[in-house]
């Protein structure tokens, strides 16, 4: 019974592991989506915030928010032509990679919006 118990707890793991990658990657394709669609980041805005939503709107209502103040403030900066068009996207995408491996995912946000002040 007990090996039967540690093989359960052990599927369940890596269903949830399997699980969390694939709402990453779910939302990557929706992103690479936007940019196809939508060639200026500062067009794509609620297309992201949309996709962003759809994957991680479940987890945390605060991540929208959050997600929202960060595209905001990248699409400041390229109207402000602080950064290239390109560079925003790959600012975004740096910032998606990092949100995704973090282990405290609000309080990265966070930090990513101070970095942005």
């Amino acid at each position: 019974m007990n090996k039967y118990l540690k093989n359960i707890v052990l599927f369940s793991l890596i269903l949830f592991l399997a699980n969390c990658t694939t709402t990453a990657k779910k939302f990557s394709k929706k992103k690479e989506n936007c940019k196809k669609l939508h060639t200026y980041f500062t067009q794509s805005k609620d297309c992201l915030g949309l996709s962003f939503q759809t994957y991680y709107d479940k987890k945390n209502t605060e991540y929208e928010k959050q997600h929202d103040i960060i595209v905001n403030a990248i699409s400041d900066q390229i109207y402000q032509n602080i950064i290239t068009n390109d560079q925003g996207w790959e600012v975004y995408e740096d910032i998606i990679k990092d949100f995704t491996d973090a282990d405290d995912k609000a309080k990265y946000l966070t930090n990513v919006i101070y970095r942005f002040k």
